[in-house]
């Protein structure tokens, strides 16, 4: 239950630029077996000699959310952005190895300039995932307050006070 922050890192080179652009040129053509096997792919590993799975890894994340709708994207300021889950637009809100498609898309089209484009374009790596629930117990030794609203609550909202951060 809850919201996570969902860690991750964005390796932006030439080649990493390429291979996005030759699986977004060709996702229409040819297989995720025939991508992994392109020059691109392998200029991209050869740049990267110290870490070929987690290479291989990422451009198995990307090739597999290639044909994913990026629906809920729209264009804003020369940004890819989304609206989060209260309806406000956040313009840090990024969907790894999706958000580069519509960056492309939007390209394509005339929504993102070259230069936001070129921004835009690098490899998302997955890097952990922390659930902001968790936190309180394993962050601080008590908790001290909690806010007025506690009679609104639902009865499993309650059991979840009650059982994982001992609140009564």
């Amino acid at each position: 239950y809850g919201n996570t922050y969902n860690a991750g890192a964005l390796l932006r080179s030439p080649e990493a630029a390429a291979f996005i652009a030759y699986v977004w040129n060709n996702r229409s053509q040819q297989s995720e077996q025939d991508m992994m096997h392109s020059k691109e792919y392998q200029d991209l590993m050869d740049c990267y000699p110290s870490c070929p799975n987690l290479i291989r890894w990422a451009c198995s994340a990307l090739v597999a959310n290639h044909s994913k709708p990026t629906n809920n994207a729209f264009f804003q300021n020369d940004r890819v952005v989304y609206k989060d889950k209260d309806g406000n637009v956040n313009p840090h809100m990024v969907y790894p190895n999706r958000t580069v498609f519509a960056y492309l898309q939007g390209h394509s089209t005339g929504q993102i300039s070259e230069a936001a484009l070129i921004d835009a374009l690098g490899l998302h790596f997955f890097c952990g995932k922390f659930s902001y629930a968790a936190i309180p117990n394993k962050m601080y030794g008590c908790i001290v307050g909690v806010t007025g609203t506690l009679n609104t609550l639902t009865p499993s909202e309650k059991a979840i006070l009650d059982n994982e951060y001992r609140v009564e």
